[in-house]
């Protein structure tokens, strides 16, 4: 059994429109969802279209992503214990 294209956008849209349904509840993983839905898309797009430009975009989405991820999570403060505080 083969899974049509139309199958993988319509996840794209349901996980984008989740992803902004969460981003207007402020919740933390919202734009990842929106980027990965994204991702989704324009791989299904670039299948759809026998062309490797949609791939080669997604690939280079995934790196710039995955590193502002990175610089963002590393630059939030770490959480503080209780016991941290106590013992100073």
């Amino acid at each position: 059994m083969t899974v049509s294209i139309a199958w993988y956008l319509a996840l794209a849209a349901l996980l984008f429109a989740l992803g902004a349904c969460a981003l207007r509840r402020s919740e933390g993983r919202a734009v990842e969802l929106l980027v990965h839905a994204s991702i989704l898309a324009l791989v299904a797009g670039s299948r759809l279209l026998d062309d490797l430009t949609g791939q080669r975009l997604a690939l280079l989405v995934m790196v710039i992503a995955a590193t502002w991820f990175s610089v963002f999570r590393q630059r939030e403060p770490p959480p503080s214990s209780e016991e941290d505080e106590g013992s100073s």
